[in-house]
């Protein structure tokens, strides 16, 4: 009697529907949570990956749904919210802004703290109560991340581990057949057969190898043109310039009405925190949604407050011109 040899587990519709849940209706009040990690050494298709899951998640939710956001800086992320339903968060080189040795660096700490509260930050800054926020978070070696962002319930993995504390990790949850096919899939791409890169091992912790929560995950080497030129790093969100506008945004204020604002006292007039928000956003190029953080408001309430503040700024200045 010939035995028929058993195919492989292929989980890659599985972790899809599980990664990128439904919108829910809106009159269900429900904000959906999703948590995905993804591990591999440099050069193993990391980002690739990435940028087919962002393919993925357009052909399920359309563009205009989705607030993406590339960056390696989890508070970059965390401070982009903005009330599109699907806030889809890739931070990538995840270990450089979020490394376990810097657990108690205060910013860190800040994120992290953000980072077990954004079903509530979304629900205050967006008005909405209900959406989908999926976290995905990409790095190189397990330990180097902080453990809060690493226990993902979605696990992708691009490399077998090279220390015995990761082997061992890795062969006590896939199992050794698994675990083996993880060091062929690395060694085939240190070896330069770019094919394995659309190959990845799979991972849900909470079935695990016994109930079927380990398997082969096929992507492909898409390219995806929304996706951004470039990721979002701390450095450049630090750069301020008051010639250039924000964004697309063709109403950016004149040079005299700057002049005006830098000149204007307002604590008389009962618009100072208007003033902040205008300052924020249009001199120091901070989000409307990283200023709603800021002060606990709806990004709606930046809005109204930028605009009412504009509004009585011009009327001054032309007051004053006439």
């Amino acid at each position: 009697m010939n035995l028929k040899v058993s195919k492989p587990r292929d989980i890659t519709q599985q972790i899809n529907n599980r990664l990128f849940p439904p919108i829910p209706d809106k009159n269900k009040e429900d904000i959906g949570w999703v948590h995905a990690t993804l591990q591999g050494y440099p050069s193993t298709g990391k980002s690739k990956l990435l940028e087919y899951l962002y393919s993925e998640a357009l052909l399920r939710y359309n563009e205009e749904n989705i607030n993406l956001t590339w960056t390696n800086d989890p508070s970059i992320a965390f401070n982009r919210i903005n009330e599109k339903p699907v806030q889809l968060m890739m931070i990538d080189d995840a270990a450089r802004c979020a490394h376990a040795l810097d657990m108690l660096n205060r910013e860190n700490m800040d994120a992290a703290t953000m980072f077990q509260q954004l079903r509530h930050q979304y629900e205050k800054i967006s008005g909405n109560k209900y959406g989908i926020i999926i976290c995905i978070f990409s790095w190189q070696r397990r330990t180097e991340l902080r453990k809060t962002y690493r226990q993902g319930y979605i696990q992708f993995f691009k490399s077998a581990g090279a220390e015995k504390d990761e082997r061992d990790w890795l062969i006590y949850n896939f199992g050794k057949t698994w675990y083996d096919r993880l060091r062929i899939i690395t060694d085939k791409i240190q070896c330069g057969d770019s094919r394995y890169k659309s190959l990845s091992i799979g991972y849900l912790p909470t079935l695990g190898k016994d109930l079927g929560g380990i398997g082969f995950y096929h992507s492909k080497l898409v390219h995806v043109p929304q996706w951004p030129a470039k990721m979002l790093v701390k450095e450049d969100q630090d750069i301020t310039n008051v010639t250039e506008p924000i964004g697309d945004d063709p109403d950016f204020p004149s040079s005299e009405e700057l002049k005006a604002h830098m000149s204007w006292d307002t604590k008389s007039d009962g618009l100072s925190k208007h003033s902040q928000y205008y300052q924020l956003y249009y001199l120091e190029k901070v989000p409307k949604s990283t200023i709603a953080n800021k002060f606990g408001v709806k990004m709606k309430t930046v809005d109204a407050g930028i605009k009412n503040y504009r509004k009585t700024l011009i009327y001054k200045l032309n007051s004053n011109n006439q």
